[in-house]
């Protein structure tokens, strides 16, 4: 039985509106829910992309995942409706659900054609480029979600969001942000991008968030670049040999050594040698070196210039030799994807599909190393796969064939929306865009942030809330009237069946089956009482926003 939803809000008193008017308002609001969905930068150019080679990252991906269903002897997943997996795409790619006019024209494609057109506009668009630049940020300086860091996220944001949109590949990025200079400027100066939104603004200068978020620690620098852009936990050497690893506490402090400042800024060339620190609570004074048997590409810097060991070691990392970083991108942009790391599939997998998971991975950081590790192409040739369009309900399976299947990515992982993704897709559900026209530094920042720390879950796949978190979305909204409601609501010329079709269609991405209809006419929420569509729509968004279709990346 629906429940109509708790402590509604009353409705201040609004002055009367002639006809005219209200038919006017009701068909410019009802436009802006439908047309919706930009974010303030316009899009990219169709001739940066090589669409051959995306279709061959999909059907190698395809090929192998293929491989690892005969070998285990599962069937082959079926596939999710065009609607389900459009929503899942936008949540992936902008951090939002679709407009309600993008769900309902995909939902008519009649050729593959079209759909791949759909697919690239989305991955090419501002939207993209800055939900992806806030998940960089937060992938590679986590310490920027809390304080006293915080203050570095507006910047770092708007920097990576404008390298993404340009199409910048993610080695470029991180050798920048590595080797960034010592001079900590505190007034970034910000420049207006042509012909886009007031938001939209070009960063200049690289931000210094990773020696100012690391408060200028040799140490914290190197557990951080490992970390977060290799994927190696050498900070667990720190004090005392890896317990369960191969580092040792000397390869962490030689580590350590590439983030010291130089003995003597002036010089013109210094040699690697010259980079030294002392192990703390030891005598011990160890010399810059890799903690794996590979070489440096140069061994002299210079000072003078402005560089340092920093840069020493962002070459190497950097590099399209070395396969560490590709691998671990590889491995953070599937597990966001697909909710489990390729690294925890192999991990996890039986041992006759180990190596297929392993080849798969190698294979994937090999191509991405090979079109010069760019993001996008990367996403775009993922989220076409079979594995990513596979249905995630498993009807019919018990339990422990769910399980399995769910492992071998033969059912899509349901996957809980973030924080912003969920912030974000309320406000598209309501009708309200000017949020998502905002950059990370926008008139709703300060809201964006109360709101994603009261609401953020755990790592990808993470499908769980807290009951405080579920109590607070339940029984309060952070924008007051929805937009949507007061165009359906005041839209004569729209029919009932017509406005709960549109209200299906924003929050769920899809429309209404016969038996939800019947339900909301039981509940008294679907009726021909014009007088009380404000109060039953109201309703009817409320449970809408609250289920868990709305709440889920399914």
């Amino acid at each position: 039985m629906l429940q109509r939803r708790p402590n509604r809000r009353t409705r201040t008193h609004r002055p009367k509106r002639t006809d005219r008017e209200m038919v006017c308002r009701a068909l410019a609001i009802y436009l802006v829910v439908g047309l919706a969905g930009g974010c303030g930068l316009p899009r990219a150019t169709a001739s940066e992309w090589d669409r051959e080679d995306i279709q061959k990252l999909t059907s190698f991906v395809d090929e192998q995942l293929d491989c690892i269903w005969n070998v285990a002897k599962v069937a082959p997943p079926k596939q999710a409706s065009p609607e389900v997996y459009w929503r899942r795409v936008n949540l992936d790619v902008a951090g939002r659900i679709p407009s309600m006019d993008s769900a309902r024209t995909n939902s008519q494609y009649e050729s593959a054609s079209q759909a791949e057109d759909a697919l690239r506009e989305l991955i090419q668009s501002g939207a993209a480029a800055r939900y992806w630049g806030s998940l960089l940020r937060r992938l590679w300086f986590p310490q920027t979600d809390v304080p006293p860091y915080q203050y570095l996220q507006a910047d770092t944001e708007s920097w990576l969001t404008e390298q993404l949109f340009n199409h910048r590949c993610i080695n470029e990025m991180a050798h920048e942000l590595l080797t960034v200079q010592y001079e900590v400027q505190h007034e970034v100066q910000h420049e207006k991008v042509a012909g886009s939104s007031p938001w939209a603004t070009r960063q200049t200068a690289v931000p210094d968030v990773f020696i100012a978020s690391n408060e200028f620690q040799s140490a914290r620098m190197a557990s951080n670049a490992t970390r977060s852009f290799l994927g190696i936990d050498l900070e667990c050497a720190q004090c005392h040999d890896h317990p369960f690893d191969r580092w040792t506490q000397q390869q962490f402090w030689q580590t350590a050594a590439f983030f010291e400042l130089p003995d003597n800024p002036s010089l013109e060339f210094a040699e690697v040698g010259s980079l030294k620190v002392l192990i703390p609570d030891s005598q011990k004074i160890v010399t810059a070196q890799l903690f794996v048997d590979a070489t440096l590409n140069r061994r002299v810097y210079s000072p003078s210039q402005g560089e340092s060991g920093r840069t020493l070691f962002a070459d190497w990392m950097c590099d399209k030799r070395n396969r560490w970083m590709a691998r671990h991108t590889v491995d953070v942009v599937w597990g966001q994807l697909f909710g489990v790391r390729l690294s925890e599939l192999a991990h996890r997998a039986e041992s006759e599909v180990v190596q297929h998971w392993e080849r798969l991975h190698a294979g994937l950081a090999d191509e991405f190393v090979a079109r010069g590790s760019p993001l996008f192409p990367l996403v775009a040739a993922l989220v076409q796969t079979r594995a990513y369009r596979a249905e995630s309900q498993g009807i019919g399976l018990a339990g422990g064939v769910l399980k399995r299947r769910q492992q071998l990515l033969a059912v899509y992982n349901i996957k809980a929306l973030s924080a912003t993704q969920l912030l974000d897709s309320l406000q598209m559900a309501q009708g309200e865009t000017t949020g998502l026209a905002a950059g990370p530094a926008g008139i709703r920042e300060r809201t964006r942030r109360a709101f994603s720390e009261s609401q953020q879950v755990g790592v990808e796949g993470d499908q769980a809330r807290s009951v405080t978190q579920l109590l607070s979305l339940m029984n309060g909204t952070a924008w007051g009237q929805p937009p949507a409601i007061e165009a359906l609501a005041t839209a004569d010329f729209l029919s009932e069946a017509a406005c709960m079709d549109a209200l299906y269609w924003l929050a769920l991405g899809r429309p209404p089956t016969l038996q939800e209809l019947d339900q909301f006419r039981e509940a008294g929420l679907f009726s021909e009482d014009r007088s009380s569509r404000w109060e039953r729509y109201e309703d009817v968004h409320w449970i809408l926003t609250n289920s868990v279709e709305f709440n889920t990346n399914h």
